[in-house]
């Protein structure tokens, strides 16, 4: 049998949750606006697009931090911790703060009319998302006890 490096197992693991989350956010978006397809304006697609954002928002950080909390539980041989998994997910919720930073108050402004400002702002949103994702996303080992040494009594 042709064993797997953890980090590919990892990678897969992240790749479904995110795949998984984000085709979840679509469906119940689609979902939501469904009462008023019968209107066939261009203000459902951007209706959409709004919901389909913030939906994201919410459920892209729950896979991953229950992911991410699974993964740990698989690698330290463990039960599931109910009180890791709910740090996670607020702590993996900021991970969105520098992209939803930038679709919502960058990508909508015209270049001439954004605040000096906002580069730095952008920034510092982004160092935020990932800071969160270190510690969002973070497998401890499981810690190994100490090998006795000559100077210890026995």
């Amino acid at each position: 049998m042709i064993a797997i490096p953890y980090w590919v197992t990892s990678m897969a693991f992240y790749t479904l949750a995110t795949i998984t989350s984000l085709a979840s956010s679509a469906l119940f978006s689609l979902l939501t606006i469904l009462p008023f397809a019968s209107d066939d304006s261009p203000g459902l697609g951007i209706l959409w697009g709004l919901i389909f954002v913030a939906e994201v928002c919410i459920i892209f950080p729950i896979c991953i931090g229950f992911t991410a909390e699974l993964l740990e539980r698989r690698h330290q041989q463990r039960r599931v911790q109910w009180r890791n998994l709910l740090w996670r997910v607020p702590c993996a919720l900021l991970i969105l703060t520098g992209p939803l930073y930038a679709i919502l108050f960058v990508f909508g402004t015209v270049e001439d009319h954004r605040p000096t400002i906002w580069p730095l702002k952008e920034v510092l949103c982004f160092f935020v998302s990932a800071f969160a994702t270190f510690f969002a996303l973070r497998i401890r080992l499981r810690a190994t006890p100490q090998a006795a040494t000559l100077s210890d009594p026995a």
